[in-house]
């Protein structure tokens, strides 16, 4: 018994056993890896989205703050024209 390592009721060679324990650890970093270069990419993805929203709206805002004098003008001198 020797030569193999028992897991449970499984039985494996020694050999295969030490090339299996580093492979599997191996495919575990990695993915371990994987998820967490993909979660870390999904937040900078949606905080890019989310500066890209606030971007436009602050350009909305502004163009509608350039309108709000010129109105409020046209409107004052129309109240005015219309009181004489």
């Amino acid at each position: 018994m020797g030569d193999s390592v028992q897991i449970g009721s499984l039985v494996i060679s020694r050999a295969v056993f030490d090339v299996l324990s580093p492979l599997i650890g191996v495919i575990i970093g990695g993915l371990v890896t994987y998820f967490t270069t993909r979660a870390v990419e999904d937040r900078k993805w949606k905080r890019e989205i989310r500066y890209e929203k606030q971007k436009e709206l602050r350009e909305g805002i502004a163009v509608a703050l350039e309108w709000i004098n010129p109105l409020h003008n046209a409107l004052t001198r129309a109240s005015l024209m219309s009181t004489r």
